[in-house]
């Protein structure tokens, strides 16, 4: 792959859907793509789209980034079940973009917020109200201590975040004075193997 270098930085040819900047302080970057990236900061040099969520992109000297349409509110997320639920995969879909994120432990953490979410806007709960699970309850329901249920969204979000998802502390919801946590999207498909 060949760079192309402007008075800008130089920058790197689009692939797959992504452009990369390496940016140089002091100039101004440049990025222009179908998701409407733009230059926000000239000393320290990141991305953002524009109306939308800032993206954590280059903040060090002649750092890469890339962007993607990786927004979680875009993103579907798909569960592969095996049939005694010792296994499952997720995939997260956005557009012609497939992400496989693997068979996590934390998973089935995911799948357990994603039904309570189904089930509940199947009973007709208005959409802010779908999907609240109380942390002690979600804790036995998942045979781990309430310490541990943090530790897993906490590496859900991590993973998330490793894979290109912009705003990926918000797969994990909070209401901190009721102790209750939600998945972060509807756009949840369970298959099961």
């Amino acid at each position: 792959m060949t760079l192309q270098h402007t008075s800008a930085g130089a920058s790197i040819p689009r692939q797959t859907g992504t452009w990369g900047i390496a940016a140089t302080p002091g100039r101004s970057p440049f990025a222009n793509d179908a998701f409407g990236l733009r230059c926000v900061d000239v000393v320290r040099p990141r991305l953002e789209l524009a109306g939308a969520v800032p993206n954590r992109c280059a903040t060090k000297r002649n750092a890469i980034c890339t962007s993607e349409a990786m927004i979680l509110q875009r993103l579907l997320f798909l569960f592969v079940v095996a049939p005694d639920e010792e296994y499952v995969n997720v995939r997260i879909l956005s557009g012609q973009i497939e992400v496989d994120l693997g068979d996590r432990l934390h998973n089935f953490l995911l799948l357990t917020l994603a039904r309570e979410r189904f089930a509940d806007a199947a009973r007709g709960l208005a959409e802010a109200s779908c999907g609240w699970m109380f942390t002690d309850q979600l804790a036995r329901d998942l045979d781990m201590l309430p310490s541990q249920l943090n530790v897993e969204v906490f590496r859900i979000r991590k993973h998330l975040a490793s894979r290109g998802v912009i705003d990926a502390a918000g797969v994990i919801e909070r209401r901190r004075s009721t102790r209750q946590l939600r998945i972060g999207t509807g756009r949840t498909e369970i298959i099961p193997l």
